[in-house]
């Protein structure tokens, strides 16, 4: 003890210390902390404080009172990871695409690590409370230089708070952005050899503004402008996108069962669709009406030479007699095993030529159009 009666900094530190602590066995043990004396009177506690009132809008809160939201929330065409500069690297286009069939392929079940590699996790946390959803369906985007993938939230919370942000509140941005956990190797200040860990969704992305969640309304806006058109075959179901070189064409063979295939546009909205589908219906109709006959007659024709008949024979069979043979699966294997030649024809350009392969499993070698037996005109031909 100093002089004046003042105590050593040591000795107050021990005091202090004391006060926190105390000795039980060989051990220090943290000492309880006492209960804080109320002023206030119990009869007063029991009460709730009218200023402590919660109006009772704020309690409930509603996404929507029409419709609820889907589970997955689904988030299509959304930028991973694009060539630039992130984290002060340079991260080059050549380098990440490759990335893209790793990302879209099934994984080794006994690669726990690959398991989790389009996983979507909150911040960066890689726990199976923060598990939000994963990546699909992904691309390259040749003019952005970017992957692109679709986002899948299962999380109720995440699709919730991000369905708000992107349909209901003002401005329609979102809060939070993709961010992809990468391993990679250095060089130059360049990444090379980039291995992807998994997703996340964070406040402020390292790739920028473009890794927002928000959906590109400039694609979407050109996605209305041009209509996109596909070919399809009633009887079969197949379909196939119309090339740009076809768009003028009515009609197309269907590669699966021969039967006539018809342009189907997919409207920008519900009042263009039907639009569509009033000025199209008397074309439609007369289209039937020219057509019937000549699908009979190629029915007719192809179920004669199916089962080695005549055109008479099959004209005398009954509707179920008839419907009876369409039901056989066709014989195709059994003539390609008999090394029977088929005389193909292009439908566009006219180009012939003779196959053991069936017409419909190959393209014209001349100009890339549809081949079908020579026995059958078809558009495209004098």
């Amino acid at each position: 003890v100093e002089a004046g009666g003042a105590r050593e900094p040591a000795a107050v530190a021990w005091s202090q210390f004391k006060k926190l602590y105390k000795k039980v066995g060989d051990k220090w043990v943290k000492r309880a902390t006492k209960l804080m004396k109320l002023s206030t009177p119990l009869d007063e506690l029991s009460v709730w404080p009218k200023s402590w009132e919660i109006p009772e809008k704020v309690l409930t809160i509603r996404l929507s009172d029409e419709q609820e939201i889907e589970i997955p929330y689904i988030i299509k065409d959304r930028i991973i990871l694009k060539e630039g500069v992130a984290n002060g690297l340079f991260y080059p286009g050549e380098e990440l695409e490759p990335c893209v069939a790793v990302l879209n392929e099934k994984p080794d079940p006994e690669d726990v690590e690959a398991r989790k590699r389009t996983s979507l996790f909150w911040d960066h946390d890689d726990a199976c409370k923060n598990w939000l959803g994963e990546i699909k369906n992904c691309h390259w985007d040749a003019e952005q230089k970017a992957i692109v993938a679709d986002v899948y939230l299962v999380d109720k919370s995440a699709a919730e708070k991000t369905h708000y942000q992107l349909e209901i509140s003002d401005d329609k941005l979102s809060r939070w952005g993709i961010s992809p956990r990468v391993k990679i190797n250095e060089q130059d200040g360049r990444a090379t050899d980039i291995r992807f860990v998994s997703q996340a969704l964070v406040l402020d992305p390292a790739g920028g503004p473009k890794l927002m969640l928000e959906k590109d309304k400039s694609e979407e806006e050109n996605q209305s402008e041009k209509p996109y058109a596909t070919w399809v075959c009633e009887k079969c179901g197949y379909s196939e996108a119309v090339e740009e070189n076809e768009k003028d064409e009515k009609a197309k063979e269907c590669p699966k069962c021969d039967d006539q295939m018809k342009q189907k546009k997919e409207a920008r909205n519900s009042e263009e669709e039907l639009y569509e589908d009033l000025s199209l219906e008397e074309e439609k109709k007369e289209e039937k009406e020219t057509m019937q006959f000549e699908h009979a007659d190629t029915g007719i024709e192809q179920l004669a030479e199916e089962f080695g008949l005549s055109k008479d024979e099959i004209n005398n069979f009954g509707e179920e007699q008839l419907k009876l043979l369409r039901s056989v699966p066709k014989t195709e294997d059994i003539l390609q095993d008999d090394k029977e030649k088929f005389e193909c024809s292009c439908i566009k350009c006219g180009w012939t030529t003779t196959s053991e392969e069936h017409c419909n499993t190959f393209r014209c070698e001349r100009c890339g159009g549809t081949m079908r037996r020579a026995s059958r005109p078809g558009p495209g031909q004098p």
